[in-house]
This record gives structure tokens, sequence and C-alpha cells, in this order.
């Protein structure tokens, strides 16, 4: 008797483990006895190993990435993202709720792992200031303190469309003194998170 098959003849593949097993039975019927073998195959089930979904820092990136590899199972295997076939390694995904499976060519499968993307939205910025002032007096205009939660790399602030770059603690506040007579039109670029940027 095998210690992987049980009382009623059932075998039990998940403690008999990977490889082949083969049992040698008997069947006596009045005087005859027949004598055979067979051989169970189990093949190893596929695995994968799945990284920290990495999200968009931006609102106008249109992906994040996920770190897929397979391994183990029968070749070919066969890495599903939403039940589409896909190149193991770093994968683009577009936002929203996703899953991941590897299937090996018996069709054994690992378990589905899901995993989300989600895209920031864009921070707003209000310039606040004065609309109207007189020649020669001092105006400041001023960008938010708390920039949607971002960290602020740099500001470029152009007035009539001449950039004055800033950096460091104080860039959130432009503070001129008009001297001559007319629209004077004040924007500014904020750069945030390494890379990302919002008019």
């Amino acid at each position: 008797g095998s210690p992987f098959i049980n009382d009623q003849g059932v075998f039990d593949a998940l403690a008999a483990g990977v490889g082949v097993h083969t049992f040698e039975y008997t069947y006596v019927q009045e005087n005859c006895t027949f004598e055979d073998e067979t051989s169970i195959t189990i093949n190893p089930t596929p695995a994968m190993v799945v990284g920290v979904p990495v999200q968009p820092p931006c609102y106008d990136d249109l992906t994040g990435t996920i770190n897929v590899s397979a391994t183990g199972g029968t070749n070919p295997l066969n890495v599903l993202l939403d039940n589409q076939p896909v190149t193991p390694g770093i994968l683009n995904v577009g936002a929203g709720n996703h899953t991941l499976q590897v299937v090996d060519a018996k069709g054994c499968n690992t378990v589905t792992s899901p995993f989300n993307i989600t895209i920031p939205n864009e921070p707003i910025i209000e310039i606040t200031g004065p609309l109207v002032v007189n020649t020669g007096d001092t105006v400041t205009y001023v960008l938010p303190d708390d920039f949607a939660g971002f960290a602020i790399d740099s500001v470029v602030w152009t007035i009539n469309g001449v950039p004055v770059v800033c950096t460091g603690n104080n860039c959130l506040s432009l503070t001129q003194i008009p001297v001559n007579v007319g629209q004077i039109e004040y924007t500014a670029t904020v750069y945030y998170n390494n890379g990302c940027s919002v008019n």
C-alpha cells in the first residue's frame, strides 16, 4: 500500500507531491490473480511574483506600472492581465481595478492577484491678490500653501509672458511694484513630485 492512497483507494495528490508516482495493484477473483501497475504524474503548479503597483505621480499620466514574473508549472506559462495574455516583466497599466494570473500548458493556474492603479486628481492652483492696483503700489500675488499634499519643487511665475523662476521656500508668492499703466497678466506654473507640473 502507498501512504498516499486511503482505505477507499483515493490517491492524495497533494500529500504525494510533484513527481511520477507508480502504483502496483493486484486483483483476485476466484482462482485468478490480475496484476498491473500505473503511473500518475503530478505536475508542479505555476507561481507568480507580483511587485507593489507603482502609482502614476502626475494627474496627466495615463498609466502606472506593476512587475510580474512566473515560475513553476509546465511550460509554456501564460501571464494574464485582466484575462488577456501579456509578457512578464514591468507592465504599463491604465487606471482601474485589475487582476493578474498565471496559467500553464496543463491548464493549472495560480490564485488571481488583484491590484489597483489610481491616477491622482489634477491639483487646482488659484492665484490670489488684488485685481486693480495703482502704479507705485506694492502688490503681492500668492499661491495656496497647501498644494493638495504634494511637495512643490519650483514655481515659474510669468509677468506678461516673461518668466520669473523661483526655487526654494519663497516661491508661493510674488511681490511687484507696477510702474506702467495698463493690464498686467500674472501666471504661475508649479512643478511638483519631481517632474509633474500644473499651470
